[in-house]
């Protein structure tokens, strides 16, 4: 007999709405990451611990103006591929990172 995952009843709950907020704090990244890809408690999950939380965060365009300033790499590319900042990001430690916002200061869609 399989075990059941002891998160599924939070899975669910995110899922369908109920009660998503609650699970805002909770100690597995998993569930934060959920939220975040579903856009749920932004306000918060911005300054996740998580690079994974934090990178969805940075897709939903949400809190640019903090990630930018992101230690990873990963969240300053998304950053750039919205197209914030990108005349700061061009200059970025990380290839990828310059890469992505040349590409958005050529084209001109720069926030």
């Amino acid at each position: 007999m399989f075990k059941q995952n002891p998160h599924t009843k939070v899975f669910d709950d995110i899922r369908s709405g109920v009660n998503a907020e609650i699970y805002i704090n909770h100690e597995n990244n998993s569930v934060r990451f959920e939220l975040a890809e579903m856009g749920i408690g932004l306000d918060t999950l911005v300054n996740d611990p998580s690079m994974a939380v934090r990178t969805a965060v940075a897709r939903h365009g949400y809190g640019l103006d903090i990630l930018v300033n992101d230690p990873e790499w990963r969240v300053r590319c998304i950053v750039a591929r919205h197209g914030y900042k990108v005349d700061v990001l061009i200059n970025d430690d990380h290839p990828l990172v310059r890469q992505e916002a040349e590409l958005h200061y050529r084209r001109g869609r720069t926030v």
